[in-house]
């Protein structure tokens, strides 16, 4: 009996010691994304494609995924321009084609802010040009308008905050101050102040990691590195006339209330590293248990195709000596590319141990220091600036 108990647990000891060496073997681990590694959005066009949802599923949450939406078809391509401004910051850039909700039925113009820093990617805030509108449509009565002058305001919502990996979460409270002058001719209201207080919640959560294919022209991406980010947002309207609580006639000329809900959004996003722009985004509208997606829009900036991006040659990575002795030891690779690289020594237990950045392109000779690391195998993946496994190799220490 006490036999066959050892034998039982050596067994499980085993099983658990291969899955280790499998999971480092493949280099399954999540990616972490920070400063380092995600660059924040700059002035030019942003190109994305948007997708036909009907019949898209919703992606599994978890960890090691392997998400495949090559297949996606219809849709149409969008090119969003952004521009640079110094209103927020020297690195924050706009995009002048977003709007806002003030109430729901009245977006206006207000152009979404993007900037980084050392704590995350983020909208600092927003810009609202000057901009006039009738409000026959939502009155009935062609004489009512409202008048807003350009302004801006500052409210912090952090689309990535640093560092994001699996299980992080993050949250905001924002109120976006918007001030405007209205005319409502059958209430002889002229010229008079609207403030109108935005209050928004939003809460992200990153509930999965893996790979992601996308369409890249008419084949499948390369598998690409993700964190799977689950965001909410809700945005609830106060108003004021002259300073005062807007009174229930004027609400009720707009269809709205006193802390009214106009909007309400689920969504999914796919993040690797190397840019903020998500490679995939699922919005699942009003769809609180995040099931049927109701817009589908993938990146279609710098995305390759499996095969334009196949990895290394084998032949073109070395590490020697291997065995070695912990100390220095030697490595060579080919790159063709002078974008940063990564180079990262992972042990039996999964756990990234030690990273190296590779510059500079063509034939190179680096040091990799292993002093003081102890014996045993360990695994050593390259990869490219977006956070995808090129090659792997086994490194084995000795005393």
């Amino acid at each position: 009996m006490y036999h066959i108990q050892m034998k039982k647990v050596f067994n499980f000891i085993g099983a658990i010691a291969m899955s280790f060496l499998a999971l480092s073997a493949n280099a399954q681990s999540a990616i972490t994304l920070d400063n380092t590694n995600i660059t924040g959005q700059v002035k030019g066009t942003i190109h994305t494609h948007t997708a036909t949802a009907t019949g898209v599923s919703a992606p599994k949450t978890g960890a090691n995924q392997a998400w495949n939406y090559s297949s996606l078809t219809g849709g149409a391509a969008v090119s969003t321009n952004l521009l640079s401004d110094t209103t927020f910051s020297t690195t924050s850039v706009m995009d002048t084609s977003s709007h806002e909700n003030v109430v729901q039925t009245s977006p206006i113009k207000s152009f979404i802010v993007y900037d980084i820093d050392s704590k995350g990617y983020f909208t600092p805030g927003r810009m609202l040009p000057h901009q006039d509108y009738s409000d026959a449509i939502i009155t009935g009565n062609p004489k009512d308008s409202t008048l807003w002058a350009a302004q801006s305001y500052k409210a912090r919502q952090d689309i990535i905050a640093f560092p994001a990996t699996m299980s992080s979460s993050w949250s905001s409270k924002t109120v976006h101050p918007l001030n405007s002058k209205i005319n409502l001719t059958s209430f002889g209201i002229t010229n008079a102040s609207v403030d109108i207080n935005v209050h928004n919640i939003t809460k992200d959560s990153v509930v999965g990691w893996g790979t992601l294919q996308i369409p890249a022209g008419s084949k499948p991406s390369q598998a690409y590195n993700v964190l799977l980010v689950r965001h909410f947002t809700v945005s609830t309207d106060s108003f004021y006339l002259n300073g005062q609580l807007a009174p229930s006639f004027m609400l009720l000329a707009f269809h709205s209330k006193q802390n009214d809900t106009s909007t309400i959004d689920y969504s999914e996003s796919f993040y690797r590293a190397g840019t903020g722009t998500p490679l995939l985004t699922l919005d699942f509208g009003y769809d609180g248990t995040y099931t049927t997606p109701t817009t589908v829009a993938y990146d279609a900036d710098n995305v390759q195709s499996g095969i334009e991006n196949a990895g290394l040659d084998p032949q073109d990575f070395k590490i020697f000596p291997n065995p070695a002795i912990a100390g220095v030891i030697n490595c060579h690779l080919y790159k063709n590319v002078g974008t940063p690289w990564n180079l990262s020594v992972i042990n039996t237990l999964g756990q990234c141990v030690k990273i190296l950045k590779i510059n500079g392109n063509d034939n190179l000779n680096m040091q990799l220091d292993m002093t003081g690391f102890g014996a045993g195998l360990y695994f050593v993946h390259v990869n490219d600036e977006y956070g995808n496994c090129l090659i792997s190799s086994k490194l084995e220490i000795v005393n």
